[in-house]
This record gives C-alpha cells, sequence and structure tokens, in this order.
C-alpha cells in the first residue's frame, strides 16, 4: 500500500511513471491519496485508476490497510535526490521499484474525449472574445508564496519578484491573453507606470488541477515557476518557460526537455536545502 498523501500536487503527481511500471508487474497493491489528487490525476489513467483509493473512503482501514504492508513514500530522503543525481520522478522510481526503471519517463493525465473539447473550446473562445491569436498561462507564484501587507513573497524563493510579474505581463499583453494559474491575486493598484495591468491582460479563474492541465494543452504556452504548473505542463506535451531559483533545475525541472526553456538563475547562489531530513 503506497501512501501518497504529504508535498504539494505536484510532487504526487511526478509519482506516476514509477507507479506505472511497478503495475506492469504487480496487481494486488494499492495507492492512497487524497481526495482532490485521485480525482485530478489518477482519475482516467487506464493503468493507476483501479488500484487508487481516497484517503476518506468507507471503511478503508479495514477493507485494505488492515491486512497490508503501508509504504510511506518519501523521494527527498534518496541520496540520488539530495546529490542531484536524479529527477523527482526518478528518486519516486527509486523508491518503489528498487532501481532506475522509467528513465526519463514523466507523468501524464489521461482525459476522456468531452474534457478535450471542453478545454479546447474554451481556449478558442477566450482568442475570439479578446480578439488575440495566443493564450499564455503564467503561474508566478508557488506553494509558499504569502501575501503580506506590503506585497506577496515566498521565503522559499521559488516565486517570482512581483516587479519581475508587472514587467512580463507589460510586455506580453500585447500579443497574450494571460490566463493567471494560483489562488493569489496581485496586490497591486489597476494602472502601473502607466499600463492599465487589468485591461485584457490578466484572466483569473477558479479551475481544479485538472481543468488548469487542460488548458495548458490547449493554450500556446506555460510561463511559471517551480511549482505544479510546470508539471502540469509536462503530462499534456505543452511548450514551457520555466524560471528556477532555490531548488535545482536537475531535481525539479525538465532542464533537458526540448519543449521546456529552463532559466536557473539561483545556479550560482543556492545551497541544498535539506527538506524533511534536518531543519
Amino acid at each position: 500500500i503506497f501512501m501518497l498523501t504529504e508535498g504539494g500536487a505536484g510532487r504526487i503527481l511526478c509519482s506516476i511513471p514509477a507507479l506505472e511500471h511497478y503495475a506492469l508487474t504487480h496487481d494486488n497493491f494499492h495507492i492512497i491519496t487524497h481526495s482532490d489528487i485521485k480525482s485530478n490525476f489518477f482519475v482516467g489513467n487506464p493503468i493507476l485508476e483501479k488500484h487508487t483509493h481516497n484517503m476518506d473512503d468507507e471503511d478503508l482501514f479495514t477493507n485494505i490497510v488492515k491486512d497490508g504492508e503501508v509504504i510511506k513514500l518519501e523521494p527527498y530522503f534518496r541520496s540520488e535526490y539530495f546529490n542531484q543525481e536524479c529527477s523527482l520522478a526518478q528518486a519516486f522510481d527509486l523508491e518503489i521499484n528498487g532501481k532506475h526503471s522509467i528513465g526519463n519517463k514523466t507523468p501524464k493525465i489521461y482525459f476522456n474525449p468531452s474534457e478535450n473539447t471542453k478545454s479546447k473550446n474554451f481556449i478558442e473562445a477566450l482568442k475570439h472574445e479578446y480578439k488575440k491569436d495566443k493564450v499564455l498561462v503564467l503561474q508566478p507564484f508557488g506553494q509558499s508564496a504569502q501575501v503580506f501587507p506590503d506585497g506577496i513573497f515566498d521565503e522559499c524563493n521559488r516565486s517570482f519578484v512581483t516587479e519581475n510579474i508587472i514587467t512580463i505581463v507589460s510586455r506580453l499583453r500585447k500579443d497574450y491573453i494571460i490566463l493567471f494559474m494560483g489562488t493569489l491575486r496581485l496586490n497591486i493598484s489597476n494602472v502601473i507606470n502607466g499600463v492599465n495591468i487589468n485591461d485584457n491582460s490578466i484572466i483569473y479563474l477558479d479551475a481544479t488541477l485538472r481543468d488548469w492541465a487542460g488548458y495548458i494543452k490547449f493554450a500556446d504556452h506555460f510561463l511559471g515557476c517551480d511549482s505544479v504548473g510546470q508539471h502540469l505542463a509536462k503530462s499534456v506535451n505543452q511548450k514551457a518557460t520555466v524560471v528556477i531559483g532555490a531548488t535545482y533545475p536537475i531535481n525539479n525541472s525538465y532542464p533537458n526537455d526540448d519543449k521546456f526553456t529552463v532559466f536557473d538563475i539561483g545556479k550560482e547562489q543556492r545551497v541544498f536545502n535539506p527538506m524533511r531530513i534536518t531543519f
């Protein structure tokens, strides 16, 4: 029984390739995770959906857990990971399969035809409404970003700086409809240096991660930080530009992928943070 209950959604999404490989030779196993994780990532997966359970399923302990062996997956504990010798997906592979089995295989989210049609029509309708040919999904803030009285800051140094977001939006708004991915909202006035950034520039949406994966799939590009959005882009084979600060691209992004452009702006300054190992 594999427990996938800790960490961000992107981290859990990266476990999928290793679990799929495990399923090729094992049938009697179970995956337990949060209900939103199952509905966003595992539903529709032809290999793993039947093995996946929500933590709040009725009688889960009595029917499944009690007679099994529980394995809590923790890829951050792998020496290959904290020595920058493998990606997050590959660290899960070592945890689950005991060896390098998946190569460079990355997660995939499976959509049914109606989901694809809905996402595609949504993007096309935006282009028609705003009379622009391109849609960009922008995720500038990671999970650790917080709202303070004087702005939005990320003590983990994974997120964009607000001033840089304004500059980027001001430049890209001429050509792109910008879908802002995330629950935080820019805490800035409408007009910055004479540019009305809310004038057909940023569209805020309340959507599930599965919805976002669909929008990213049919958009024209993804731009973001080290957070779940880049993993969604990878899972739907979308072109992406990712800016990395405090984390290592080999661990948390896709620096060797032709569809990914990774800007490593923390390269000369960062020191590895042994998260969950020491404090």
